[in-house]
């Protein structure tokens, strides 16, 4: 190997993998004003906070953090359109942000899976950690909002940061440990409200490491010099100061009392979905279990499983591995737990979490690394002897099932990307272009994520009520996702307004219906809360009678 040149390591491969898994539907749903995914960003968003400078009562369901960066990316168009040199309405121009918008979410997911293995490095070996980073990198609602333009990806990259020195002070207790924790904490919380449940349990892990450390040096009052002192007092005031300076405080205090009013009020009450009993938060444990269990997979889940409990039952415990399962207890008590309801994506920190064990249990199975019998192994002076494999047919087998193992998981992570380059609506979109003349007004019926791109087309939305639709002039075609239909309980007005289509052949006659044939696929998640049921849907198409 030349001198300076840095050689191709396992990371790089890791690295290069989640890249290739991410990048590929970057495209999905694009050029359009409103792409396909739902509670992505929009440019028009964030073009209308860059008009108020983000303050005089700008509000947003999101805070505010993200959108500063967004804004920074769409700077140079936006300026560019000042001088009247482009046009960031014009489909082409806006297309170009939303991909700068994604674009950044791909570099923040690579930033994400290096930090898993940073992180792993600082409380176990390489192998470990490069495991670690694998299982995160294949973790199915990573990979989903890795391409897209949402807060998802974005907030986790700011949690792993803190991850990172959080283990750091629990290892040298350095000031500047503390300020950064408190730092991309703040970050990660003026990202996206909900990370703030990953930061109620560790601090006090923080004061009772401290207070052990005074405790051995024989220190008087260790206890209340570890809970008032000035490290923990100056982090608690620069993550403050992040907050307030994020949230623009001091031009648009009333915008973030706007957004507290919002989040904590019809945002979590409008989407509850069990009850706050003890039979109602049990419902919300198994619901959790198998939404993680969906997201890693089942043989991934099984071996973070079995990960946690080796960790947990040996006499001698890895306390920085078993310090990490305070965020997820933390997340889940003081966010999930409240808010009851749960979606595939809120418990990615929560698989996170498990990757740093699941990437111990795989390493440990697997032993040593093979070793030749005709080659000797060759120790540097002072290292160790490892121990070595008895059998050689044994490790191939242990390697084998490793290799099964992630090529499934492969595939079932894929499966994300395969269903984005398959999507039903571009070929929905064919058939329209090819059969509906440019005349014909287009009636669509729900959500304009859930069905094809309509900027070709002259289109009205349609609300899913019999009465309103009776009363309106009837449109030459609706169509809609079968999906989004069967979204309505029975009798209510969405669904008598979707079965009418399906009896009333007098009226409306089904000319066309399609949903690509990827039945094949790994992936099944029909019965889980995920935005990936939002792509590939059945679309049908209506067309009026004696058109």
């Amino acid at each position: 190997m030349t001198p300076g040149k840095k050689r191709f390591s396992a990371i790089h491969a890791v690295l290069l993998l989640s890249f290739g898994l991410s990048v590929v539907g970057i495209w999905w749903g694009l050029p359009s004003y409103r792409g396909w995914a739902p509670d992505e960003i929009l440019p028009s968003r964030v073009l209308e906070g860059m008009g108020q400078y983000f303050s005089n009562n700008w509000v947003d369901k999101y805070p505010p953090l993200h959108y500063y960066w967004l804004s920074l990316l769409y700077l140079p168009l936006v300026i560019l359109q000042k001088i009247k040199f482009v046009d960031v309405s014009h489909l082409s121009t806006y297309t170009v942000l939303f991909y700068l918008g994604r674009l950044l979410s791909l570099a923040m997911a690579a930033g994400a899976v290096y930090l898993v293995y940073r992180c792993g490095l600082e409380i176990y070996d390489k192998r470990s950690s490069l495991f670690a980073a694998l299982i995160t990198a294949l973790i199915v609602p990573f990979v989903y909002h890795a391409k897209l333009a949402n807060l998802e990806v974005p907030y986790t990259l700011w949690f792993l940061w803190s991850v990172y020195f959080f283990i750091r002070i629990l290892k040298t207790h350095q000031t500047k440990y503390y300020l950064f924790f408190s730092l991309t904490a703040a970050l990660s919380i003026c990202t996206k409200d909900q990370a703030y449940g990953l930061y109620i349990l560790p601090p006090f892990l923080i004061v009772a490491s401290h207070w052990l450390e005074k405790r051995r040096a024989g220190e008087p009052r260790a206890l209340v010099r570890s809970l008032f002192n000035l490290k923990n007092l100056f982090a608690l005031g620069a993550a403050v100061g992040v907050f307030f300076i994020a949230h623009n405080i001091f031009f648009n205090a009333e915008g973030l009392l706007n957004h507290v009013r919002l989040i904590g009020g019809r945002m979590s009450s409008d989407y509850r979905l069990f009850e706050n009993t003890p039979a109602g938060h049990l419902q919300l444990l198994w619901e959790t279990l198998r939404q993680v269990r969906f997201s890693l997979g089942w043989p991934v889940f099984v071996v973070c499983g079995l990960g946690l409990i080796f960790s947990i039952v040996p006499k001698k415990k890895n306390f920085l591995l078993l310090s990490l399962t305070a965020f997820a207890i933390s997340y889940y008590i003081f966010y999930i737990n409240i808010i009851l309801y749960n979606y595939d994506r809120f418990n990615i920190p929560i698989c996170i979490v498990l990757a740093f064990f699941g990437g111990k249990a795989v390493s440990d199975g697997l032993g040593t690394w093979t070793i030749s019998r005709r080659k000797p192994l060759r120790l540097s002076p002072g290292q160790a002897t490892e121990p070595i494999s008895r059998s050689s047919k044994f490790y191939k087998a242990k390697r084998a099932c490793l290799v099964i193992l992630f090529g499934y998981t492969f595939l079932y992570a894929a499966s994300v990307d395969i269903l984005m380059v398959e999507d039903s609506r571009y070929h929905v979109e064919k058939w329209m272009k090819a059969n509906i003349p440019k005349e014909a007004v287009i009636g669509v019926a729900g959500l304009i994520e859930y069905v094809p791109r309509m900027e070709a087309f002259t289109w009205t939305a349609l609300k899913p009520s019999l009465p309103v639709f009776e009363k309106n002039k009837k449109p030459d075609y609706v169509l809609f996702s079968v999906d989004y239909s069967r979204s309505f309980a029975e009798n209510t007005a969405g669904h008598l307004f979707f079965a009418q289509f399906y009896r009333d052949s007098e009226n409306y006659k089904l000319v066309f219906r399609y949903k690509t044939p990827l039945g094949w696929l790994p992936l099944r998640s029909r019965d889980i809360m995920t935005n990936i049921n939002t792509i590939n849907p059945e679309i049908r198409i209506f067309r009026k009678v004696g058109r």
